[in-house]
């Protein structure tokens, strides 16, 4: 039906048949609405699928994903794409205001220009009315693309003036299929990943994406099976080295924000502006660390409560096929007896308060020692 070329963006998104065909029909025939809202499970790959869409609407070949706007906008480099996130636990009506003031100057490219508003269900009142009026006045060739797990929170007088597109959940299997047949990862992992991970591939896949990750899985359980009879000496000497284990490497992001503000010079219209470009970079550059160091630390606190989880679900005798650790079976068997039920409960609600508190930024290394002074005997 479609050029081999065509709609290679789309085509890489999995389990999501009747959304992509649909979107596929609006890309082939030119005509797109002005919003969309893109609801469904997390994990399911609408954020994704958003990108592709405007990568599609900006490709002769409808999402090549070869072409300079296609990479642009995979890398999230292209001037007619922009991206509103939550900063912190909210889209403020700031952001809103923000987008319109960048509406307002003319495309450089004369093409489509696309706006994606992930968890669209954050705004704020005042953001919602705000965005409310933008699409009251919509832009020639510009789309809105809302991406949103609760639908319900978003106000009816905006989801009025959207086309809606339901995202649906991905079963185990197909997750661990999809990450063995496309990642080549080893069956092992990619069954503990889809375990971990219930319905949402792209969490397992950026985890399954870096060696790296897998091998702290097997660093940190090594130090859980000796964890028990540890003395609390010890017990602090492994909450450091798994603290360790958390930390990340900024050269990467160093040399790709010295790169952009390097572009930036032979655009900025004055030193006072490219003042202004370069602090919106290095608060850029604060928010990626934090976002990688988030993402670290909640691979390795998944990790540590997948496994108190499965003592937990062997204690109450249930179903194996729900156990996350299936590839360590052996040493949960032994483990299992040394904890009481009550005793793994507790663990579990540490793990948690511990995940609140480093989203909170708290002390790190602090807040894992206390942790792993309250695991094992």
């Amino acid at each position: 039906m479609y050029n081999i070329k065509e709609f290679a963006l789309f085509n890489q998104i999995i389990g999501q048949e009747k959304a992509l065909n649909y979107l596929k029909e609006i890309v082939t025939k030119k005509s797109f609405s002005h919003a969309y809202i893109f609801y469904g499970p997390i994990g399911s790959g609408k954020k994704s699928t958003a990108i592709a869409f405007i990568a599609a609407l900006n490709c002769s070949n409808n999402g090549c994903g070869k072409c300079k706007s296609c990479t642009q906008i995979m890398d999230k480099k292209f001037s007619d794409l922009l991206i509103i996130e939550p900063k912190g636990n909210y889209i403020l009506i700031d952001n809103i205001r923000e987008l319109r003031n960048k509406l307002s100057l003319k495309s450089y490219r004369e093409k489509v220009r696309g706006i994606i508003i992930d968890e669209a269900d954050s705004m704020t009142e005042e953001a919602s009315n705000a965005l409310l009026k933008t699409l009251e006045e919509p832009e020639l060739n510009t789309v809105f693309i809302l991406i949103t797990s609760r639908p319900n929170r978003i106000l009816s007088t905006i989801t009025s003036r959207c086309q809606l597109l339901r995202f649906i959940s991905l079963s185990r299997e197909k997750i661990e299929k999809e990450l063995i047949d496309k990642l080549q990862i080893k069956p092992q992992n990619a069954r503990f990943l889809s375990r971990l991970y219930n319905y949402n591939f792209y969490r397992a896949k950026e985890i399954a994406t870096n060696q790296e990750n897998l091998e702290i899985r097997n660093q940190i359980l090594d130090i859980l099976t000796k964890i028990y009879n540890s003395d609390d000496f010890s017990k602090i000497e492994f909450a450091s080295k798994v603290v360790d284990l958390m930390n990340i490497s900024v050269e990467e992001i160093d040399n790709l924000m010295t790169e952009e503000l390097n572009t930036w010079k032979n655009f900025a219209l004055s030193s006072k502006h490219f003042s202004k470009v370069k602090d919106e970079i290095d608060n850029k550059k604060k928010r990626i660390i934090k976002r990688k160091i988030t993402i670290k630390a909640n691979w390795v606190m998944d990790i540590i409560s997948s496994w108190y989880r499965d003592l937990l679900l062997l204690r109450y005798k249930l179903d194996d096929k729900l156990i996350t650790n299936i590839d360590f079976y052996g040493a949960l068997i032994n483990q299992k007896e040394m904890f009481g039920v009550k005793k793994l409960i507790n663990i579990l609600n540490e793990i948690q308060n511990t995940k609140n508190m480093i989203e909170m930024n708290i002390n790190l290394p602090l807040a894992m020692e206390a942790l792993f002074l309250k695991l094992g005997g």
